[in-house]
């Protein structure tokens, strides 16, 4: 995943597909999908040049075995998923599709949890939720997850803490509030002679 500082749209809702193809981020988390509508949507998304992430444990109809994974893959072209089931990732990752493991940092012990599941797995990228945890825990994140891409996701409702998680190192932040979303800017006209 190509991440540069991005504005991940977090889509929990389908009004707000097409803000969402509007964006300059390369990527976006599809959190309101079920295995009817799913094609249709990753088609649209794709149209806009957006790879597309799902989170599994927000799809309705889906069970993420193999084959639900290699469905998602071969049938529906998503590029990858959202989870944070460490055993569906790993799956996931066997049957070519991208991952981002999400860490919820609650406590210590949920911290010292995660560090174990990705000491035995390879997750290049980790989403940290939430934001305002992250944020305080950034040093000792960098520390752990020397080789991770990291995400800051949860309650990112202001672009002043958005400013605050980029100026700390985190190469990406994903939200659900379209308020935040920056559009991307159209091109001018081309001038002709007379």
């Amino acid at each position: 995943m190509d991440l540069k500082q991005y504005i991940i749209p977090a889509i929990d809702d389908l009004k707000k597909l097409q803000p969402a193809c509007q964006t300059p981020a390369p990527v976006v988390f599809l959190m309101k999908a079920n295995i009817c509508n799913l094609k249709a949507l990753v088609q649209l998304l794709h149209k806009h040049h957006k790879q597309v992430y799902v989170h599994i444990e927000f799809m309705d109809g889906f069970k993420p075995d193999k084959e639900g994974l290699k469905l998602l893959k071969n049938e529906y072209q998503v590029d990858g998923i959202v989870s944070a089931n460490a055993k569906a990732l790993v799956m996931a990752q066997s049957c070519n599709l991208q991952v981002v493991y999400r860490l919820f940092l609650v406590d210590s012990i949920s911290l010292k949890r995660s560090q174990q599941i990705l000491l035995n797995n390879d997750f290049s990228t980790i989403e940290v939720l939430p934001a305002i945890n992250a944020l305080k825990e950034v040093k000792l994140l960098q520390k752990i997850f020397v080789h991770s891409h990291l995400i800051a996701g949860g309650f990112v409702r202001d672009q002043a803490l958005i400013k605050q998680i980029f100026d700390c190192g985190f190469q990406a932040v994903d939200s659900s509030d379209v308020r935040v979303w920056p559009t991307l800017k159209p091109h001018p006209a081309p001038q002709h002679g007379k």
